[in-house]
């Protein structure tokens, strides 16, 4: 049900996407809301796009993080097709004690069992993400969590570190089509 890998990317492109993210220059995007418009407006995040399905690429960035991530992904599975449908990076600050982050969702809506979701955690610190079905995973720096698209799931903020990032990942695993 669940996927887990530490120590995910080489040294070069984990080192590539911590130097990246400690760049002045890295730009975050304010959101009000985590999960959907009309959710309580407790606090928002930070979050930066790299590719959206419909319009492509959309952030010179995605190249560092998502190219190096879904090389990565590709290599699990060299029989299936893969398409991204979505990535972004979450950015949430500390708190006082470990709070959710939104409510649980899903990231994306597509039916059927082909829609995984990853997870690359870009920091260690003391946040998570908890699963509808009781799993949860400590944020842990180049680590990568795989799961059927369809659990719901969210984070929690960190306590002991200035922030918690993430970057998110939504894709469709397809088998071959083979033609005769």
């Amino acid at each position: 049900m669940f996927e887990v890998y530490d120590n995910f990317l080489n040294s070069r492109d984990s080192s590539a996407i911590a130097s990246a993210l400690e760049h002045s220059e890295f730009p975050w995007y304010w959101n009000s809301y985590i999960t959907r418009e009309e959710e309580l407006k407790t606090f928002g995040q930070f979050t930066h796009t790299l590719y959206k399905q419909n319009r492509g690429i959309i952030s010179e960035w995605h190249n560092t993080f998502t190219g190096s991530v879904m090389n990565g992904i590709e290599r699990l599975y060299p029989d299936k097709n893969i398409l991204l449908l979505r990535s972004k990076m979450n950015l949430n600050l500390m708190r006082d004690i470990n709070e959710p982050i939104g409510e649980y969702h899903t990231d994306w809506t597509f039916p059927g069992s082909i829609h995984r979701t990853a997870i690359y955690y870009c920091n260690t610190n003391n946040g998570f993400t908890e699963f509808e079905t009781g799993e949860k995973f400590n944020s842990e720096f180049n680590r990568l969590v795989i799961f059927d698209g369809r659990i719901k799931h969210m984070g929690y903020t960190c306590t002991d570190q200035q922030t918690r990032v993430v970057l998110n990942v939504n894709y469709l695993l397809m088998e071959y089509e083979t033609y005769e």
